[in-house]
């Protein structure tokens, strides 16, 4: 029985066509996908319509090579949130989970992330998306037509099923701060404390159903991608760790209770269930960062390379793990509870200043982290 599974991640989208009676993908599609560039330098922002037009024409190319498809499935990139009219169109860009607007101070010392959490007694860092439309009405940048918010994944399944407003999974949901566990609703009345619009916050539920159709093909309703992960890679829940690495990090352990671990966080699963997460946010960017510097040290030569990462690839391969490695802090985006913390490079010597060691202490930190 083949199946259309769909990612809209942070730097790339991927759609694929999985059999689950042959147990590997009949078809793959990827794409990376770029940020717009914003005039205030502290927004992450993206283009939804531009992420789900290709998605509908991946689905339509796959459709037409496997017209047996029985359903769509959609997993996405988490926090991050777009504001809709009543119509279900998105009226402003996507504000990813690496957007700091939240991070910015007010008009006092503190920023709105700290103050929402003053106001309500919730920690909801910058970047969720309740921070982020928290921090837009303090300014008065909420679209005056806004008559909703959802992830892009959520945005992806009111287009493919023609849905008007958004169904949220609570994995999705409660990326945007501020979910009661116990009751799979956001916690109003603490938002209403700080003024957050409650006629924006969408429906959610906790059963992974049917959103719609498109062409006919049952389409479920978006789970968030740390989730989607733990589901599609653990062969049995309990008792499982799953360390993943994608622009961010997360090491996910499954729990029967929403235990309070502190710094884990406690993510809704399925079936009722949750998992205990750490969550890094420069995980795979750490090394996307170290290619950028390396690519503008070969344009500053003049060189001109294609394929960056198959080179660093052939270099680590052939660099055994050094004796004297250097010690890489990878925290370059800061972390959830301190988004003024910095990385580092320590221990540098006339000998070990090389490409071959700077890759693997930023391998190293990616780890430790």
């Amino acid at each position: 029985m083949p199946v259309i599974g769909i990612d809209l991640g942070t730097t790339s989208l991927c759609a694929a066509v999985y059999d689950d009676e042959l147990f590997h993908p009949l078809a793959v599609r990827t794409a990376e996908y770029p940020f717009i560039h914003s005039n205030r330098p502290y927004e992450a922002i993206q283009d939804p319509e531009l992420m789900v037009s290709q998605i509908i024409s991946w689905c339509d190319q796959l459709i037409e090579q496997y017209p047996d498809i029985t359903a769509i499935g959609l997993t996405g990139q988490m926090h991050g949130m777009i504001y809709l009219n009543q119509d279900g169109d998105a009226i402003s860009p996507l504000y990813t989970w690496q957007d700091q607007t939240g991070a910015q101070p007010e008009q006092t010392d503190m920023t709105y992330s700290q103050r929402l959490e003053n106001q309500t007694g919730l920690v909801i860092p910058p970047g969720y998306g309740l921070a982020t439309v928290y921090a837009h009405q303090r300014q008065g940048r909420i679209p005056e037509n806004a008559a909703a918010i959802c992830t892009v994944a959520d945005y992806c399944v009111m287009k493919l099923c023609g849905r008007p407003a958004p169904l949220v999974h609570i994995t999705q949901a409660a990326s945007l701060g501020a979910m009661d566990l116990l009751t799979s609703d956001f916690k109003r009345q603490d938002l209403l404390n700080a003024d957050v619009p409650l006629e924006l916050l969408p429906e959610v539920t906790a059963e992974p159903v049917f959103a719609g159709t498109y062409r006919n093909i049952p389409v479920a309703v978006a789970i968030g991608d740390n989730q989607a992960s733990f589901a599609g890679t653990v062969e049995s829940a309990a008792g499982s760790i799953l360390v993943n690495y994608g622009t961010g990090s997360q090491v996910s352990i499954w729990s029967e209770q929403p235990l309070d671990q502190p710094p884990l966080e406690v993510r809704p699963y399925l079936d009722g269930h949750y998992l205990l997460v750490g969550a890094a946010l420069c995980g795979g960017r750490a090394s996307a960062a170290l290619a950028g510097f390396f690519t503008e040290v070969l344009q500053m030569a003049e060189v001109h390379q294609h394929a960056l990462y198959p080179a660093m690839d052939q270099l680590l391969c052939a660099s055994p793990y050094p004796d004297h490695p250097l010690q890489v802090d990878t925290r370059f985006s800061g972390t959830r509870d301190d988004e003024h913390q910095t990385g580092s490079i320590t221990g540098i010597t006339l000998d070990n200043f090389t490409p071959a060691h700077l890759m693997w202490g930023v391998l190293d930190g990616m780890v430790h982290e």
